[in-house]
């Protein structure tokens, strides 16, 4: 707010002609008001009572100096600033010519401002806002998030509670009838408010009072209302002391004005005697066992609490039912206060429950089989070896899940492959764990009886006589450790008790081998090979003969041997020889043209097994030539001279002609 003032008219004679004021027209209380003057100029320079604000937001100000007309304008250049800051010039413009004191009305085309009432929390703003030309659209924007959907409105001179004390910046969004925008903006400030608290809702007894304290607050003013019959302004001090029951109020006004409320209810009880008795369901348990005690108190309702004890110790919740796992000779109290004002014997204590706790036992079984690899039809025995059974366990014996046996810790029967026997207990003994308990399984393997067999066989069932001959076992289903006993006739040979039996047999033997089995699920154990029948070849002697065609023979001549062999064999070897040479063909014959003295031999290598001298050389043969004869002949005539017309014969005698010479005559 400006104000002006000019002798003669506002100001004193004696003081200065010109007077200017700054003060703060927002500040409600007129001490605060008074205070926030600021003196802008107090020069002999007469001011027109006159001051327009112009468009451009600033202030001007007719002016004299001195003359008795207006002579020249001063400006403050931001009317919104406090204090000197406004920036004040004078006789900023000078005017020249003729004037009078005053200042035509601007045109003011265009505003949008707005203009605020209020600065407490919890208490209406008013918000009035001064346009020009009329508006079309407006909104408002109160700068307070906090409040949801009341941080908007659209009204022309709207209201907004602020919930708290502090700087908001107001927004005001106008588009005018001609479409022009315009937004403006504005700082308020809420005022702290005080904040009595007169604490909760209180209970008293007859002849109690209560005294509530609204709390210290400098430069503030108290007020006290009985809402409950009306009756304001009951007190006006910090504190109030009553004992009539009611809903009381306190009003605290600051030095800004703004004001705090809080109200409480008092309420008149009637005394009551408090007792609490506790109960659980068993006091004898099992270690281990969680245990619930139930506290009952008198007198019922909400404003019991409880402080449990074990063993003169606070344990357990805030609550009527306290649930623990005890110890042996644990004792257990309940302490229940009442929050009852009229409350007597308060806080109470309840009976003692001690508790008798017993040790865990715990239950197992283990089970054992005589056998758990066994022949199909071969019972088995399985026996149940138990921990903490009782007097009168139960057993219940399992295959593969299904329910066998008796109740019996001895289980026989005769499994078939891949059976799974299990044993469950259950103990009648006091306090078990883990009842009832299930055994380990025993997986049995079950094999079917195999036939037991062997054979035997050798390289050569005919033989040379004297020849050894090696025999070899072939076992079916023998185990791991199978073990032999030969046989030669049917019977045993000493220490022949490998898979393989060496000896040299006789003709006719019968070679057997016995095999036992180390299998246990076997059948035909001992078993007997079929027999090995020898077949023993006697060794003859080899022996070749060779004869020539002529021997002795006439030189020039061939001469052909001619080998017989004995025991050759099917295919027999001829070497031929002349004279320590080798000569002719693989062949039983041997032809050549032999001189005196030669010596033959062939050698014969026998294609047969079972012989001795092999090979062998036939005797030498020595070729002896004859001497070379002259061969001639006569011939002697029967009759010569001969008659014309006989027949002559005519007799060949030959010299050394041969057995049976050849004639030719002529």
């Amino acid at each position: 707010m400006y104000l002006a003032a000019g002798s003669p008219w506002g100001v004193p004679m004696g003081h200065p002609k010109n007077l200017l004021f700054q003060a703060n027209a927002n500040l409600l209380d007129s001490t605060q008001f008074v205070n926030s003057v600021v003196v802008l100029d107090s020069s002999d320079t007469m001011i027109n009572h006159d001051m327009l604000l112009g468009p451009d937001d600033k202030i001007y100000l007719i002016e004299f100096t001195n003359s008795n007309s207006p002579d020249s304008i001063g400006i403050i250049n931001n009317p919104e600033t406090a204090g000197i800051g406004c920036n004040y010039q004078r006789n900023a413009l000078k005017i020249t010519g003729s004037s009078y004191g005053g200042l035509p009305q601007f045109l003011q085309r265009y505003k949008a401002y707005f203009h605020s009432a209020g600065s407490c929390p919890f208490e209406t703003v008013d918000f009035t806002s001064d346009i020009w030309p009329p508006p079309d659209t407006i909104r408002w924007n109160f700068g307070d998030p906090a409040s949801g959907v009341n941080n908007l409105s659209n009204l022309s001179n709207p209201s907004h509670i602020y919930t708290a004390s502090g700087v908001y910046t107001v927004e005001l969004y106008v588009r005018h009838n001609d479409n022009r925008t315009d937004t403006t903006w504005q700082t308020i400030i809420i005022q702290p408010a005080p904040q009595p608290a007169l604490g909760p809702d209180q209970t008293i007894c007859t002849p109690q009072t209560a005294t509530f304290d609204a709390g210290a607050c400098t430069g503030c003013t108290y007020q006290w209302d009985d809402l409950t019959t009306m009756n304001m302004n009951i007190g006006t001090g910090q504190t109030y002391t009553t004992g009539t029951p009611g809903l009381y109020r306190v009003n605290v006004t600051g030095p800004n004005g703004c004001i705090g409320r809080d109200t409480v209810q008092l309420s008149i009880g009637t005394p009551v005697a408090v007792s609490v008795t506790i109960a659980t369901g068993s006091t004898t348990v099992c270690a281990g066992t969680q245990v619930t005690f139930s506290a009952t108190g008198q007198p019922a309702g909400n404003s019991l609490s409880y402080q449990w004890k074990v063993n003169g110790i606070s344990a357990g919740p805030n609550n009527s039912v306290f649930t623990y796992t005890p110890l042996n000779g644990d004792c257990i109290v309940c302490n229940m206060t009442s929050s009852d004002a009229c409350a007597t014997g308060n806080p109470a204590t309840s009976n003692q429950i001690c508790m008798t706790v017993n040790p865990l036992h715990s239950v197992s079984l283990t089970i054992s089989s005589n056998a758990t690899h066994t022949c199909a039809g071969v019972p088995v025995t399985f026996t149940a070896f138990p921990t903490n059974p009782g007097n009168s366990p139960v057993y219940q014996w399992k295959v593969n899940g299904a329910i066998a046996g008796s109740n019996s810790q001895i289980f026989t029967y005769a499994p078939v492959n891949g059976d799974c026997i299990t044993c469950e207990l259950t103990s009648d003994i006091s306090c078990p764990t883990g009842n009832p308990a299930l055994s380990n399984t025993i997986c049995m393997i079950v094999d079917q009886p195999l036939l037991v067999n062997i054979t035997v066989s050798t390289p050569l069932t005919t033989v040379c006589a004297g020849t050894s001959v090696t025999f070899t076992a072939y076992p079916t289903n023998g185990g791991s450790l199978p073990s032999y006993q030969w046989k030669v006739n049917n019977v045993n040979t000493a220490g022949s008790t490998n898979s393989t039996y060496t000896y040299t047999p006789l003709n006719g033997d019968l070679v057997t081998c016995q095999l036992t089995s180390s299998d246990n699920c076997v059948t035909g154990n001992p078993a007997i090979s079929p027999s090995v029948t020898m077949t023993v070849t006697p060794n003859p002697a080899v022996a070749v003969s060779i004869t020539p065609s002529a021997n002795p023979f006439c030189p020039g001549s061939q001469v052909t041997f001619i080998a017989v062999s004995n025991h050759g064999g099917l295919f027999p070897a001829y070497l031929w020889k002349v004279n320590g040479s080798n000569a002719g063909t693989n062949s039983s014959s041997f032809t050549y043209t032999p001189i005196n003295s030669d010596i033959v031999i062939c050698e014969l290598t026998s294609s047969d097994n079972c012989v001795t001298g092999n090979p062998t050389t036939s005797v030498p043969v020595t070729m002896t030539a004859n001497p070379i004869l002259a061969v001639s002949i006569t011939i002697a005539a029967s009759s010569n001279p001969f008659c014309a017309g006989s027949q002559v014969t005519f007799t060949a005698t030959p010299d050394h002609g041969g057995l049976i010479p050849g004639y030719q005559w002529k």
